[in-house]
C-alpha cells in the first residue's frame, strides 16, 4: 500500500508542477456530431473461436441484465489481465462486437494499454495518432476515430507513448475527454495493461464504471490473481467480475454449456 500511495502522490505532484500542462478549456477537443463521420476500418477476417464467442455473448447478456436492473448504467468498462497474454485484448474486441451485433447502439473500443498497445494490429492501422494525442491536445478527435459495421462500432488506438501513464489517466484532460465520450456512445470498452505490471490500470478503471479481470486458466496461479484483486481493492476499483480465459475443454464445449 505504501508504494501505491507514493505513486499517487508523485503522479499528482507531476500534474501540478508540470510546466507543460495545457489550458484544458482552450485546448481540449471534444467530439462533435461532425466528428462521427470517421475513417473507415475493417477488422481482419480471422474467425472468432467458439469459446471466445460464448464468453462475449455471455458478457453481453450479463451486462445488459445488470443495466436493466440498475439505476447506475454500465456505460464504460475496463478489461485487464492479471498478467500479460491473458487474453484481455481478444475479449475486449469480441465483447465490443457482441454489443454491436445485438444492438443498434454506438459502441466505442479504446486501446488504453499505453505500455504495450496491440489493438491497432488487429485492425490493420498505424498507431501514430490515438487516445494520448487527443487528450494532450495534439489532434482533433476525428483524426484518431475509426469505425466499421454501419456506424455502430468505433475504435480509438492508444496513440503516442507517454512518459508516465499514471499521470495521464489522473489528468483532468483525460477525465474531461472520458466524460465527453459518454455523451456520444452507449457503451465504451477499454482494453488496458495487465494489473501487476501496469499500475495505471487501476486509475483508468476508477474513471470507468468498473473493471473485468481476465485470468488465464492453467497459467495464472490463484495466489497471483488474489494479489491483483487486492491491488484493485486497495485502490477502490469497482471489480465487476472475473473471466477464466483459455480454459481447455476435454469434452466438447457444447456439453459444458449444457451442464
Amino acid at each position: 500500500m505504501g508504494k501505491t500511495y507514493e505513486a499517487i502522490i508523485r503522479a499528482e505532484q507531476e500534474i501540478k508542477d508540470s510546466a507543460k500542462e495545457k489550458n484544458i478549456d482552450k485546448d481540449f477537443m471534444p467530439l462533435a456530431d461532425a466528428d462521427l463521420k470517421i475513417q473507415a476500418v475493417k477488422c481482419h477476417t480471422h474467425k472468432m473461436t467458439s469459446a471466445a464467442e460464448i464468453v462475449s455473448q455471455k458478457l453481453y447478456t450479463t451486462m445488459t441484465t445488470l443495466n436493466d436492473k440498475s439505476h447506475n448504467k454500465l456505460i464504460s468498462v475496463v478489461f485487464s489481465g492479471v498478467k500479460s497474454k491473458a487474453g484481455a485484448s481478444t475479449i475486449s474486441i469480441n465483447t465490443a462486437k457482441a454489443f454491436c451485433e445485438n444492438s443498434n447502439s454506438k459502441v466505442l473500443l479504446i486501446d488504453g494499454n499505453l505500455r504495450t498497445p496491440a489493438l491497432h494490429y488487429y485492425f490493420g492501422i498505424k498507431n501514430a495518432n490515438g487516445l494520448t494525442d487527443i487528450v494532450n491536445g495534439k489532434i482533433a478527435s476525428k483524426e484518431a476515430l475509426y469505425g466499421e459495421n454501419k456506424n455502430v462500432f468505433y475504435f480509438i488506438p492508444s496513440g503516442t507513448k507517454v512518459d508516465n501513464p499514471t499521470t495521464f489517466f489522473l489528468s483532468e484532460a483525460f477525465s474531461k475527454f472520458h466524460n465527453e465520450l459518454k455523451k456520444y456512445f452507449s457503451f465504451i470498452i477499454y482494453d488496458s495493461g495487465p494489473i501487476l505490471t501496469s499500475p495505471e490500470t487501476a486509475f483508468l478503471a476508477k474513471k470507468a464504471c468498473g473493471l473485468v479481470l481476465v485470468v488465464e486458466a492453467g497459467v495464472t496461479k490463484w495466489e497471483v490473481a488474489k494479489v491483483a484483486k487486492k491491488q484493485l481493492e486497495d485502490n477502490n476499483v469497482n471489480i465487476l467480475g472475473a473471466i477464466l480465459n483459455k480454459k481447455k475443454y476435454y469434452i466438447p464445449s457444447f456439453f459444458y454449456n449444457k451442464i
